[in-house]
């Protein structure tokens, strides 16, 4: 009997998986398979017909001087914005891992940017650059750091750091909330024994702190990772990848071919490069954290 039971619960476990497993392979599984058969094929949205071209999408990507524009960009707007926010939000966390006058306000304040949709703050960034009206230019003549207005979106020189320091400010947050969670977590032993030791605050910071919260950063690193390589919307709504092409994304130029040119198997394999792509740099730091 008891035998019969292990053999039950062995297999309830696999049984259980089977409504999420079939959601997953749904809404995540078919669509990527999809859109891989689909930039084999050149196919106009309303056409009545697909034409089999084999890997002639990706040639043609390859060979498209705003793929690459796009692709750089994409690579710039990913290491620079993950850098800061990496940093930054584990600064701040480990400031406000300690209790002090108002922390618990100043916890859920510091949480506000992530809560609200990029539309949202693409719009609000909009209104803080814009060339003649917006805040960011009033502070700095203030200051004396300019002495004339700037077009920070419409110049090809500041349009990209503009977007980049956007999300910086609504994606830091977020690395903060996942820190300052493990930072909580920490046992408190190894601190003890150090302090005892006579260890620094620099030392017990990279030979206790780090290393035991290794894992949780490179969590929130792919997470990032993923969402910045595939940022769309503030690109959209801030800029739309002007001026010229000097903000262009690997996601738009997908958007763009896809739904206003209708090239739906060069927009798939725009798509399929994406997801390689990010699958290139996500995978090494999953394994790190030990998915």
């Amino acid at each position: 009997m008891n035998l019969q039971n292990l053999s039950r619960d062995k297999y309830l476990k696999y049984i259980l998986l089977i409504p999420a497993c079939s959601l997953l392979l749904l809404f995540i599984l078919l669509p990527i398979l999809y859109s891989v058969r689909l930039s084999f094929f050149k196919w106009f949205l309303g056409a009545p017909q697909k034409t089999f071209i084999g890997i002639q999408n990706y040639i043609e990507a390859f060979h498209d001087p705003l793929f690459w524009t796009s692709f750089q960009n994409s690579m710039i707007f990913t290491f620079v914005t993950v850098f800061f926010e990496m940093t930054l939000g584990l600064g701040i966390a480990l400031l406000f891992s300690r209790d002090f006058v108002g922390s618990r306000i100043a916890r859920a304040l510091i949480l506000l940017p992530m809560m609200v949709a990029p539309v949202v703050v693409g719009f609000m960034f909009l209104i803080i650059f814009h060339g003649d009206y917006g805040i960011f230019n009033y502070i700095l003549n203030s200051t004396g750091i300019i002495q004339q207005n700037i077009s920070w979106l419409g110049n090809s020189k500041f349009a990209l750091p503009s977007l980049i320091l956007t999300e910086i400010w609504q994606r830091t947050p977020f690395v903060i909330l996942v820190s300052l969670a493990g930072i909580k977590a920490l046992p408190e032993e190894p601190y003890e024994a150090a302090v005892v030791d006579g260890a620094s605050k620099f030392q017990i910071f990279r030979h206790i702190t780090l290393p035991l919260l290794k894992n949780v950063l490179f969590i929130a690193l792919t997470i990032r990772t993923i969402i910045s390589l595939r940022v769309f919307a503030k690109v959209y709504t801030l800029t739309g990848g002007g001026p010229g092409s000097s903000t262009y994304v690997l996601n738009l130029i997908g958007y763009k071919t896809g739904l206003e040119q209708f090239r739906m198997g060069y927009s798939a394999a725009i798509v399929v490069i994406i997801f390689i792509t990010t699958m290139v740099f996500t995978i090494p730091t999953m394994r790190k954290a030990n998915f």
